[in-house]
């Protein structure tokens, strides 16, 4: 090693920040929006202020359960079609996951009951007729989201 010595391994400053930076954009935007809906939701229907991430999960699991048969469109106050409820609870996982949370609402028993308040919602909502095609960007979504299609 003429000249100086160099480090084989380089400094990392921060990993989580490395993570983020390369997370989608999309999907960074797509994450907080929905979050930020949630937490509204919480703020004014269920007098709420804990951080999402600081709620005990048999709490969250009722609070989602509620907010799934609840949310509504801002603009129109119309229903979300049924990948997009499929997509809130995604972007939900996603976000407590990034806060190591511990407990995931697509996988854990803990959060059975907000899997089955979505399907049957899911159900209720393709029964009324409010369901999108299934394009190929809606079909996208639904895989991305780590949720089954139905």
């Amino acid at each position: 090693m003429a000249g100086g010595s160099f480090s084989r391994f380089s400094l990392v400053e921060s990993i989580n920040g490395f993570i983020e930076a390369q997370e989608n954009n999309n999907t960074q935007r797509k994450t907080k929006g929905d979050l930020s809906v949630l937490v509204e939701f919480l703020k004014t229907v269920k007098d709420e202020t804990r951080e999402v991430e600081n709620i005990p999960p048999s709490e969250l699991n009722e609070y989602l359960s509620e907010f799934i048969l609840s949310v509504k469109k801002k603009s129109t106050n119309d229903e979300y079609e049924p990948c997009t409820l499929r997509s809130f609870v995604s972007s939900f996982d996603r976000y407590l996951k990034s806060k190591d949370y511990g407990y995931s609402i697509v996988k854990d028993a803990v959060f059975e009951r907000t899997r089955k308040t979505l399907q049957a919602k899911q159900r209720d909502l393709k029964k009324k007729g409010i369901e999108r095609e299934k394009s190929l960007d809606l079909i996208n979504l639904c895989i991305f989201s780590g949720l089954p299609l139905s």
